[in-house]
């Protein structure tokens, strides 16, 4: 484990290699030195991994005899270094100048945490100070833990030390269930004293966010920016801004009716979730890096248009594309600050680092629409 330094005399920890390391295997660490999230004692109605592991691993923090006690001695105990989680709403909410997906994912997990915090401090006696320690424990679990297969979390002593890469990490590791062992290999040459990255997973910012506080100077190939609450908002949107005249290049109202658009909405909808063979299909609508639209998104339009006055099927797929750049014009245009502003207050030594975090955060949903105007 090491020190970087950031601008501003603030630094961050992580791997760094004492010495040059090849490809190939790395390390191995047994379950019997992690700790999970499965227990029978811990296993109460609605838990959740996260909060069993918390459970986990508040007792095993009670003993000072822990076989875990080098491990848990250098975890970060000061609560608001670990994710913008614990940044009390009203500051989260300005520094992200009120981006909803965001918002409402820490609304939900409150909620879940809300429900779980009974049981939690059952397990643990009930005490005041397991109490004032859920928190922090919930937040190490989210900033730290490793989904080794659904539903299970563990923690992984070193391998949590490494930070994420979307590109290019270093590390990369599997749970090998039969040895009941996480295995670490190196998949990118290390140099001594240079940064060992890894992976955290294929998520958007909202997450790295929320759970770990940082926003990667890399462009984030799974991110996205919502630009609908969902397709009933979007088939409401193209009626009551008359976005079919429009695109025609008339004034007026659009032929369609408002019930009407709605009802196609729910059908897109529905044909969506039944290719998905009745899986989960994410409510709101969103526009993903590297021009990935929400298929279902273009489908609507494409009806839309297909059914206005003025446009018919000749002209549909091509003003669905200019729909769509429209509203990314119109969401981008909506907030509060640009990108040179933005900037600026990046240049500021004097930000904390959650608060800089939340910049970066709106920057690159900022710039994820303007690739779509770009192009």
């Amino acid at each position: 484990m090491a020190h970087f330094a950031l601008p501003g005399g603030q630094s961050y920890r992580g791997l760094r290699a004492v010495r040059d390391v090849p490809l190939g295997p790395l390390f191995s660490v047994p379950l019997a030195l992690c700790l999970h999230s499965q227990h029978p004692l811990l296993d109460w109605p609605s838990s959740t991994p996260a909060a069993r592991l918390a459970t986990r691993l508040l007792l095993a923090d009670a003993e000072p005899s822990s076989p875990l006690r080098p491990y848990l001695d250098i975890l970060p105990r000061d609560l608001h270094s670990l994710g913008c989680f614990a940044c009390p709403l009203p500051e989260l909410q300005h520094a992200v100048q009120d981006y909803a997906p965001l918002l409402r994912l820490r609304a939900r997990t409150e909620q879940l945490d809300a429900v779980a915090a009974p049981h939690v401090l059952a397990a643990l006696g009930g005490s005041a100070h397991a109490d004032a320690s859920l928190a922090w424990a919930m937040a190490i679990v989210r900033t730290r833990a490793f989904e080794v297969s659904p539903g299970v979390d563990i923690f992984c002593p070193m391998l949590d030390m490494a930070n994420h890469s979307h590109d290019a990490p270093h590390l990369e590791w599997q749970w090998n269930a039969d040895a009941q062992a996480m295995e670490v290999s190196v998949v990118r040459p290390l140099a001594a004293g240079e940064e060992a990255f890894t992976s955290y997973g294929q998520r958007d910012n909202d997450g790295f966010l929320l759970w770990g506080g940082f926003i990667t100077c890399e462009m984030n190939p799974h991110d996205t920016v919502e630009v609908f609450d969902s397709l009933k908002d979007a088939a409401s949107w193209w009626v009551e801004t008359a976005i079919g005249p429009a695109l025609a290049g008339e004034d007026g109202q659009s032929s369609l009716d408002g019930d009407d658009a709605v009802r196609v909405a729910r059908r897109v909808d529905a044909d969506a979730r039944q290719s998905e063979g009745g899986g989960d299909v994410r409510v709101s609508v969103c526009l993903g890096a590297d021009w990935q639209v929400d298929e279902r998104l273009v489908d609507l339009f494409e009806e839309l248009a297909a059914n206005e006055a003025l446009l018919g099927p000749g002209l549909a797929q091509r003003a669905a594309v200019q729909a769509v750049r429209a509203r990314a014009q119109q969401v981008l245009g909506a907030w509060p600050t640009n990108q040179t502003e933005d900037a600026e207050l990046l240049a500021s030594t004097n930000l904390h680092p959650h608060i800089a975090a939340c910049v970066q955060f709106r920057v690159a949903k900022k710039r994820l629409l303007e690739s779509y105007l770009e192009r």
